[in-house]
């Protein structure tokens, strides 16, 4: 199936192994550990895909502070081996994207204390295939694009080339029917998605807009429209996407986490507040840790004791539990 982000669900949780291992000189680290896929579900696909680990630099602030930039990505298949070296030290996060969807983030604080040597991150993520979940999105009737009989087949075999994880074959695949029919807004957004992967912002940022043109109202596109231009930095123009996405699809969690976080980066901190917290109601705990971050920054402790309280909650085994229950300890008023 292909992995559209209207029809992946994916549920995660990430175990942090503190030992130390690897080499690493001075206060040039490594970040390394294994990685498990452990599939759930009942859908079609039953081995698990490889996965896309992506380490972001530190912000420079503190507690669950919004992600600084790109720092390096490694692609790594299920029972495999990532490492990152020549680290700095700092405080970093861990992504995990699996089909180009992301399933986890962890912060990650590299010190002095682990040189000569690395931290071991170990991560485990339960992923469940598209079509396993009944929380997973579907198509509407409105959002199904007729196609010639040609561009149906078309349409098949790029299906088929990303189930065969064969990303290049898709693209060769998508980039056919586009020519034969610009306003194949579904294909338009698939391939926009598939480039922006390979790291092809310019291309996939045409699929995208020719994707809007035919259809502006199409959530998929407007929601991977604005992750690009997140990547990219280009916040303004994310925000324009997403708000359009949050005004079509009000329940759009990620599209309300994404946009958030895009505020935070203009320093447009009210802003974001009520995009985050709608964020957090509809199934992204990580927001609290967003809400915390700017409640703190502006005095506001007892509100930010709040959220990691609300975060434990919905995230019992976070692994920097102890440091938050500190901060909920000392700043929470009674």
């Amino acid at each position: 199936m292909i992995p559209q982000p209207f029809r992946f669900a994916g549920v995660c949780f990430v175990i942090l192994t503190a030992s130390i291992c690897g080499l690493a000189q001075k206060d040039n680290l490594a970040l390394f550990g294994e990685v498990k896929i452990r599939v759930t579900g009942t859908g079609q696909r039953t081995t698990p895909p490889e996965a896309t680990l992506i380490l972001f630099q530190p912000s420079a602030k503190e507690l669950a502070r919004p992600t600084g930039p790109e720092f390096a990505r490694q692609k790594v298949m299920n029972g495999g081996s990532y490492r990152f070296s020549d680290l700095p030290v700092g405080e970093y996060e861990l992504a995990v994207e699996i089909e180009l969807h992301e399933v986890s983030r962890t912060r990650i604080f590299l010190s002095s204390l682990h040189a000569p040597f690395g931290l071991q991150h170990d991560i485990v993520v339960d992923w469940q295939p598209p079509g396993s979940s009944p929380k997973s999105a579907t198509i509407s009737a409105a959002d199904v694009h007729e196609r010639t009989g040609a561009n149906k087949r078309l349409f098949k075999k790029a299906e088929d080339a990303v189930g065969q994880k064969d990303y290049d074959q898709a693209i060769s695949l998508l980039t056919q029917l586009v020519a034969s029919d610009k306003a194949d807004y579904q294909a338009q957004t698939i391939l926009g998605t598939l480039l922006a992967s390979q790291g092809k912002y310019n291309e996939a940022e045409q699929a995208y807009l020719s994707a809007l043109s035919a259809k502006p109202t199409f959530a998929p596109a407007l929601l991977d429209f604005g992750r690009l231009r997140l990547r990219q930095k280009k916040f303004a123009e994310a925000i324009e996407h997403l708000k359009r996405l949050v005004e079509v699809q009000p329940d759009s969690g990620e599209g309300n986490l994404l946009l958030g976080d895009a505020y935070v980066q203009m320093n447009q901190t009210s802003q974001a507040i009520p995009y985050l917290q709608s964020a957090a109601n509809f199934g992204y705990p990580e927001a609290h840790l967003r809400l915390a971050w700017i409640y703190d920054t502006t005095g506001s402790k007892d509100k930010a004791a709040l959220e990691y309280e609300e975060f434990l909650k919905k995230k019992p085994n976070y692994p920097e539990r102890q440091k938050l229950e500190g901060y909920i300890k000392v700043n929470k008023k009674n």
